[in-house]
């Protein structure tokens, strides 16, 4: 790793703007059967092939996409149920549906904020000042400046276009855009710093010492770091494992696991004066989606973007029948009464600074074997294949998170 003086005055790192929220706000939500946040997936294509890709770069359809007129009444739905936040993510590039500045403006309008991830290759100085007023925070992907890796990244020639040169950094055009609309830059909100801009990276063997000095860049410029965990889901189930290069980069996914991983993240949190602990899935945060958060997407419901196991239709029924009729959601948001060993005993999770790491890796890891046939136990250099009993869904996303190096690692 590379060495870096940490400022002892620096000040608290920033939250994301609409992504952070109170563990006293997340358990009056959990324990009152409603949400903080919406995840909407809306449809359409994508102009990368990202190999990680959890949704297969839009090509995977689930099922007839939703009409705008119902994902409209899914955001009120949401409100109704308590929701401050809707997250957009897309099946594909959010970008790229035509729709996407009428559904900024309608959460706008019902006193919501918006929080949009973009890949920021379709962002022109035009689009950047549109979003500045109906977007409250947009998260961005940057995987490295190295052009030939970032197109092993991207799936894709040239992902960027162009990049542009800001204290002494070369960025994608699209982001330097939304600096110069003002996204970057912290402010108080309440007793909370925050930040409406992010940049989300995966943290792979190929690319952590980029994502370093990313880290740094981001803390300097006022920008939130999202780098976070390779799992093994969509087009990253079979290639999670390994990376060949063959004199040139032909696939990524050679994930941070482990040890490796445990160090990454020390040496980031040790920048911030370790004011944040140490756990996965994502660098200065940590996930508590399941306790207050649904996803729709193609018309399905799910716990998560991480989770592909539906628990209800909203072409069938409303979110609050949904929030009351699956038993599936219930375990999930009170993990504390079922999760197993050694998450049970953590004290990360004891504390309230960690849900079990990803609920999605660990639910993805323990269903390989009905999808692939295989399961994941990844240790520090290697990755063991285990016999494997069929299992519930319900044991399956109480089993531990083998993306955490205190599960892989022992």
């Amino acid at each position: 790793m590379a060495r870096h003086t940490p400022n002892k005055h620096r000040k608290k790192p920033p939250k994301l703007y609409g992504l952070h929220h109170s563990i006293e706000e997340i358990l009056e939500a959990r324990d009152n059967n409603r949400l903080i946040r919406l995840g909407l997936g809306l449809p359409g294509s994508c102009n990368w092939k990202c190999p990680y890709c959890f949704t297969e770069a839009g090509q995977r359809i689930k099922a007839d996409p939703i009409p705008y007129e119902r994902m409209v009444e899914i955001v009120h739905e949401a409100k109704s149920l308590g929701a401050s936040t809707v997250v957009i993510d897309g099946e594909g590039e959010p970008l790229l549906n035509k729709r996407i500045f009428d559904i900024l403006k309608e959460i706008k309008s019902s006193g919501m904020l918006s929080v949009l991830f973009t890949n920021a290759s379709r962002i022109t100085p035009d689009i950047a000042k549109k979003l500045v007023g109906l977007a409250d925070t947009v998260v961005t992907k940057w995987n490295t400046s190295d052009k030939e890796l970032q197109e092993a990244f991207s799936g894709v020639k040239n992902p960027y276009g162009r990049y542009i040169s800001y204290h002494g950094k070369d960025l994608p055009k699209g982001i330097k855009h939304l600096i110069d609309v003002g996204f970057a830059g912290c402010y108080k909100k309440g007793d909370v710093e925050v930040t409406r801009l992010g940049i989300e990276s995966l943290i792979c063997w190929e690319n952590s010492d980029f994502l370093q000095g990313l880290f740094i860049f981001c803390r300097e410029e006022g920008i939130f770091p999202y780098f976070e965990i390779v799992k093994p889901q969509g087009w990253a189930t079979g290639t999670i494992v390994s990376s060949e290069r063959n004199g040139k980069y032909n696939y990524i996914a050679a994930g941070l696991v482990g040890k490796k991983a445990k160090e990454f993240f020390e040496f980031l949190s040790r920048w911030d004066d370790y004011s944040w602990p140490v756990v996965p899935p994502v660098v200065a945060s940590n996930c508590f989606l399941n306790m207050h958060t649904v996803n729709v997407s193609n018309g399905y419901v799910y716990p998560c973007p991480g989770i592909e196991r539906a628990i209800g239709d909203v072409r069938k029924h409303s979110l609050k029948q949904v929030l009351d009729q699956s038993q599936f959601l219930k375990v999930i948001r009170h993990l504390e009464e079922y999760i197993q060993e050694p998450c049970r005993s953590c004290y990360h999770f004891n504390n309230y600074e960690c849900y079990g790491g990803c609920r999605g890796f660990a639910y993805l890891n323990a269903t390989l074997p009905k999808r692939f046939g295989y399961q994941l136990l990844i240790r520090p250099n290697k990755t063991v294949v285990l016999p494997f009993d069929d299992i519930t869904d319900i044991n399956a996303i109480t089993t531990p998170d083998p993306g955490c190096w205190r599960v892989s690692c022992g």
